[in-house]
């Protein structure tokens, strides 16, 4: 039966403690006062084997903060801030120190998160253990986020631009600024097709590397250079991804002018205007493989608003020469009634002027004819009646039925020349021949 002093001393052997270290995950070193590693772990053991004497594979015996302090290479940045960290835990400045860092390799990306402590106390020798924790998942998973709040963020902002510009040249400079500074592409250019030409021309564009369309040129035929990303996508009128610009031989004649630029992958989508393919909107990259599904979907969004803003803006456009053309169809159709009325009131005046006259002309013919007919009457009656005062009243009577007058008389000059007497009358004052008048009565 093994005693508790013997297990005591079990616990405290240094295979014991070599055992507790190789159980851990993280990779761990342990360092005297001198910062000398005076042992690790499995992990770190292993971790060193498979990166071929990276900073933090070095072995037992070897002096961790000079290390730190010589460090070249992508570990430089991060190494003096290490060093100083575990001087402070040393010297009893901090409890303990962490950071947070990238460590790449060839064939993936990493990240790691070292933390010193210090461990002993006033009766033992201070030692400090140094452990680096993969993070890499929890990065993954930052860093997707961080690229899915991007993403969301940048379609919010080209959402938002297109609803407030009215013209195609500043929706698509604003787009690709939008791209570029919220989407963290590294350039994005819009262009469109001229029919001349052939060439898809660059209308707007934002990024680093601007002058790259400067010195390259596309066309939208089956020539060498409508063979690439953008020609294809024009003709085909579907995206065209290309995760590896170098290794995608439709790429071949920008290859020289994209690699002083850092281009490593370009997406291309399709902008329509009426149905019609009307452009393209060319994404670029510095990373390969960087237009995952993520990004092709975001692309693939933006495109589609723009489409619709063009369509929005030739609805616009449309709508606006209906109106104008509306207005001057309104405008010669109010002139034409216009002088149509003129016209009808001076026909309908003339033609009123023309009864009137008309009338007038038949009166004054009828008033001939009345006429005629009382004096032909009045003569008549004369051959066959001799009583002179019945021939003067029939003349009156007719004069006053012909004539349309109210009264008519006849009057003789008295003897002496003073007076007048009524010898017939006809009309409302019949009876007025029984009055003499007057000579000079008016």
């Amino acid at each position: 039966m093994t005693s508790d002093s013997t297990k005591a001393t079990n616990h405290s052997s240094p295979v014991f403690s070599q055992s507790i270290l190789d159980a851990l995950s993280a990779h761990i070193a342990v360092l005297n006062s001198d910062g000398e590693i005076i042992a690790v772990n499995k992990a770190w053991r292993q971790f060193s084997e498979n990166n071929h004497g990276t900073a933090i594979s070095c072995g037992i015996g070897t002096n961790y903060l000079e290390v730190c302090d010589t460090a070249t290479g992508a570990w430089s940045e991060e190494a003096p801030v290490v060093a100083r960290g575990i001087r402070e835990v040393m010297s009893g400045k901090s409890t303990d120190f962490t950071l947070e860092y990238p460590c790449h390799s060839p064939s993936e990306k990493r990240w790691f998160e070292i933390r010193v402590t210090r461990f002993g106390d006033e009766t033992s020798t201070m030692s400090l253990i140094i452990a680096h924790e993969s993070i890499t998942e929890r990065k993954k998973h930052e860093k997707e986020l961080e690229r899915t709040n991007r993403l969301y963020a940048s379609l919010h902002h080209v959402n938002r631009a297109v609803a407030n510009l009215s013209s195609q040249d500043d929706i698509f400079r604003k787009v690709c600024q939008i791209l570029v500074e919220k989407g963290s592409f590294s350039l994005a250019w819009i262009g469109c097709h001229d029919e001349k030409s052939h060439r898809i021309v660059p209308i707007a564009s934002w990024g680093i590397g601007k002058e790259y369309l400067q010195e390259i040129k596309v066309y939208a035929d089956d020539r060498v250079e409508g063979r690439g990303p953008v020609g294809r996508t024009f003709r085909e009128g579907r995206p065209y991804i290309c995760n590896d610009f170098y290794n995608d031989p439709g790429t071949l004649p920008w290859q020289a002018v994209a690699r002083e630029r850092g281009i490593n992958a370009v997406a291309v989508f399709p902008i329509r205007a009426m149905g019609q393919v009307h452009g393209t909107l060319a994404v670029y990259a510095t990373e390969t493989d960087f237009f995952q599904d993520k990004e092709v979907e975001l692309l693939e969004e933006v495109s589609s608003t723009v489409s619709f803003a063009l369509d929005s803006l030739e609805a616009v456009k449309q709508r606006e020469q209906y109106e104008t053309e509306l207005h001057r169809m309104h405008e010669e159709l109010e002139l034409r009634v216009k002088q149509r009325t003129t016209e009808l009131e001076q026909a309908n005046a003339s033609l009123q002027r023309e009864v009137v006259e008309r009338q007038a002309a038949e009166a004054k013919v009828l008033m001939r004819m009345s006429q005629q007919k009382a004096l032909a009457a009045i003569g008549q009656q004369a051959l066959i009646n001799v009583d002179l005062d019945s021939i003067m009243q029939n003349i009156t009577d007719y004069v006053t039925s012909t004539m349309g007058v109210e009264v008519s008389s006849l009057l003789e000059l008295l003897p002496g020349g003073e007076n007048f007497c009524f010898r017939a009358s006809s009309g409302w004052k019949a009876d007025v021949s029984q009055y003499q008048l007057p000579n000079d009565a008016n």
